[in-house]
């Protein structure tokens, strides 16, 4: 199974708009499988973003979302905005690169930046 970065970014907005921090349960996203998103519950686990337990049932192994991270949170927060989301998949494409979580974190991270100086230099 392929990664798919808008899904990693959809769990992770999933787990934050949750009202109670901990409530532990599988995300339900429109238009992804089961199987996709517990392939990428276990990858936001592995990659630090999530606390997950891990799971199985007569559907399969999976992962069970506890929180997320502090990586997780600082991820997010470089790609909650759309338009910087959408924007950094572009730029990252459209330099060669292959869309990783690093390369996708750094071109948000650099718009982060460049926002901020504009309405430094503008204010």
């Amino acid at each position: 199974m392929k990664r798919d970065m808008d899904l990693i970014r959809d769990l992770l907005l999933d787990l934050e708009a949750r009202e109670e921090p901990r409530a532990i349960s599988i995300p339900k996203l429109e238009g992804y499988s089961p199987q996709q998103i517990a392939y990428h519950l276990g990858l936001l686990k592995q990659a630090g973003l999530i606390e997950a337990v891990a799971i199985r049932d007569r559907n399969g192994a999976g992962w069970l979302p506890e929180s997320i991270t502090w990586e997780g949170h600082e991820f997010l927060a470089a790609a909650k905005d759309e338009k910087h989301w959408g924007k950094a998949k572009r730029l990252v494409k459209d330099k060669g690169g292959a869309l990783t979580f690093e390369a996708l974190k750094t071109a948000m991270t650099e718009m982060t930046k460049r926002a901020i100086l504009f309405a430094i230099s503008a204010g």
